[in-house]
């Protein structure tokens, strides 16, 4: 169904296919059994497993997989003729795609700081699942193209029938992929804290989203050091193997060298430093600090347009400083004051009605919430990657006795960004239910 544009005209796709020659003529036929193979897919984290037995991006034991019978396919069809004009407009669809990577020739791990890289050659696997809908291809005679050069082939074809489309796909669908052999590099975390594999619900979105954004930064160093084309890396961020992981790859085949390059230490080296003094202080500039989640001037961009929902400067630099600097801010660093101290206490008080005031203690931020004399509420701004982990809950026992609050409501300032009002409002109705149990208590004891 996507559509492309040749000589100012609109050229649609619908369909796939596989050809040979023999005595000068060229015949469709089915696909070989090298342009084929079975893929699993988890439903729960759209992450392609090796097996049905267990999903190790989710670490989940009894994953709810989709079967995928893939195809690569060697040419795509669309009809000769009767083509529409460009009228200004083209149809697309920003499809997510699901990529696998299988290493064939690895290098052992080399470390700087507590960033563990290794450089790799292998294939990755572009896998469309159309939106883990599946496509529908039935197999079809070549003469149902329309053109001129139709009874110049014969053979099969295989053409998607969207009248076919189904809402519940089942267990298994038909896709489609494409295989690339190129270097990557694969960075991760050489002694991950705590906080990297004992990740809460909350954290865990947070931790999903800061290592997509840390190689979205790596990516823009690279781009900026080498002065090359967004288009010319990839990068993919996954949990795998039991740890948090970011694969960078050359975009073209049998890779350009950059994420060869990057594998040496010293290389390496010089690239943290150029993200710590250049890009990263770029981002805390004054100008930069109103962004509260990404944009085209920090993390964005036309490549990554699927995934800008997900990207934030603010957990990227966090990561980033936890390997570097072996460092996670207490959400003290001036470079959160904007979110912390202006955007989340100005959109929680006006949807709770009531103004915030923002105290400390014990070297954290917090908003008091003054019902009455009697009634008083905190909320609690804590980090996103340490968010329902112990600490928290100690911290926000302390809050609760020491400063003789009637409750703490803990909120994640990763969270708050991604859904205000969703957040806001769930913080708003904990407090009026608090405030009147409170009330129907004291009418009681009368």
């Amino acid at each position: 169904g996507q559509e492309t544009l040749k000589d100012k005209k609109v050229i649609r796709i619908f369909g796939i296919a596989w050809s040979d020659t023999k005595e000068g003529s060229v015949y469709f036929r089915a696909p070989p059994d090298s342009a084929k193979q079975t893929i699993y897919v988890c439903v729960e984290c759209d992450s392609s497993v090796p097996s049905p037995e267990r999903c190790e991006v989710c670490a989940n034991d009894s994953p709810k997989l989709i079967k995928v019978d893939a195809y690569k396919p060697k040419y795509y069809i669309a009809n000769w003729t009767d083509h529409p004009k460009y009228d200004g407009n083209i149809e697309t669809k920003n499809q997510k795609v699901l990529e696998d990577y299988r290493i064939e020739n690895t290098s052992q791990s080399t470390y700087f700081r507590n960033f563990s890289l290794e450089s790799n050659q292998g294939i990755i696997t572009s896998i469309n699942t159309n939106e883990m809908k599946g496509f529908n291809f039935i197999k079809t005679s070549i003469e149902d193209l329309t053109g001129e050069h139709r009874g110049k082939s014969s053979g099969v074809w295989f053409k998607q029938n969207n009248s076919a489309d189904v809402e519940d796909p089942g267990e298994s669908i038909q896709g489609i992929y494409c295989e690339k052999f190129t270097d990557f590099l694969k960075i991760s975390c050489k002694s991950p804290p705590n906080y990297m594999q004992e990740a809460e619900d909350t954290s865990y979105q947070a931790l999903k989203d800061a290592w997509l954004s840390l190689g979205e930064l790596f990516k823009k160093g690279i781009e900026l050091r080498e002065d090359i084309e967004p288009s010319e890396l990839a990068i993919k961020s996954k949990y795998d193997g039991g740890q948090w992981v970011i694969y960078l790859s050359d975009t073209l085949d049998n890779g350009a060298g950059y994420s060869s390059r990057y594998s040496e230490p010293g290389e390496f080296k010089e690239l943290c430093a150029y993200i710590n003094d250049r890009i990263i202080e770029g981002f805390k500039e004054e100008s930069h600090l109103d962004c509260l989640t990404s944009c085209h001037l920090c993390l964005r961009n036309y490549h990554n347009r699927i995934e800008h929902h997900r990207l934030s400067w603010r957990l990227g630099v966090e990561l980033f400083n936890a390997m570097y600097t072996n460092s996670l801010t207490l959400l003290s660093e001036p470079f959160w004051d904007s979110v912390v101290k202006k955007y989340i206490p100005t959109l929680l008080g006006s949807s709770i009605g009531k103004r915030l005031s923002i105290e400390q203690y014990e070297g954290r931020s917090f908003y008091r919430l003054v019902h009455d004399q009697e009634l008083q509420f905190a909320i609690l701004p804590w980090h996103p990657f340490e968010f329902g982990g112990r600490e928290m809950i100690l911290f926000q026992n302390r809050l609760r006795s020491d400063l003789n609050h009637t409750n703490v409501y803990p909120i994640c300032p990763n969270e708050f960004n991604s859904s205000p009002m969703t957040v806001s409002q769930s913080v708003s109705e904990k407090y009026r239910d608090d405030v009147r149990a409170s009330k129907n208590k004291n009418g009681s004891k009368h």
